[in-house]
């Protein structure tokens, strides 16, 4: 299956709506006087099980298409509590953010991903700058495979990575204006030029279903965003053991 461009498609116009109002809504945060060590996190482990999360509080989505995606606390598929995302007539979107906005400096996302084998359409993880611009999406493209996307290339295609946890980073440099990218330990991206010139972060958004049947699952776990680049390891086999510092 091709996934459909980052930029988006005539049938997404309408979703992307809701993603730049909450975007343009970034324009209220303050600029960020000071970055101490952890400016995100949202591990899930205190909210109540096979309940709806709640939106705007701490550890929950600043963000939600409510008409469009159902966002549950689950036990499973990761061994800690997790957000499993799922499209209920449409595709739809949710949104984390921080709560200032980030114009300077290094930032990192670190995250747990899991895309289920049994959804036969897209998953994405993207990073949209203050203006709703594309940076970056990890696109599970519903055939088992995951693509690094920016707006107008596909930068590598991992294959058969549905069914198992999908360990996270991407480092944001709002000075040289690049960003790296590491999946399971694995570096594919190395201070790569953003496409779109990001004047200042705050946001990761997950995007469910297109053109999907009802149902089309997702699910995410240990959001966090730094102000600072973590040790990174050179065998995925060891990524667990750097991670731990920042649980």
């Amino acid at each position: 299956m091709k996934p459909p461009t980052c930029s988006g498609t005539p049938a997404s116009k309408g979703k992307w709506l809701a993603i730049l109002l909450a975007c343009l809504a970034l324009a209220c945060l303050p600029p960020a006087s000071s970055r101490a060590g952890e400016l995100l996190r949202a591990t899930f482990d205190d909210k109540p099980i096979d309940q709806p999360i709640g939106v705007g509080g701490a550890g929950q989505p600043a963000w939600m298409d409510e008409d469009f995606v159902d966002a549950i606390v689950r036990n499973e598929p990761f061994a800690t509590s997790c957000l499993e995302i799922s499209n209920t007539t449409a595709q739809g979107a949710v949104g984390f953010r921080t709560n200032n906005l980030i114009s300077e400096g290094v930032v990192a996302i670190i995250t747990d991903l899991w895309f289920h084998e049994d959804s036969d359409c897209y998953a994405r993880f993207m990073i949209l700058s203050d203006l709703g611009q594309m940076i970056l999406c990890l696109d599970f493209t519903g055939d088992g495979d995951l693509a690094i996307i920016e707006p107008l290339d596909e930068l590598a295609d991992l294959p058969d990575v549905s069914g198992r946890p999908l360990p996270v980073l991407i480092a944001l440099n709002l000075d040289s204006q690049t960003y790296s990218v590491w999946v399971e330990g694995v570096q594919w991206a190395v201070d790569r030029p953003m496409y779109e010139h990001m004047n200042a972060f705050s946001q990761v958004v997950i995007r469910v279903g297109y053109n999907c049947p009802e149902g089309n699952r997702f699910s995410i776990d240990q959001i966090r965003i730094l102000d600072e680049v973590p040790p990174v390891p050179v065998e995925p086999t060891t990524w667990g053991r750097v991670r731990a510092l920042f649980r």
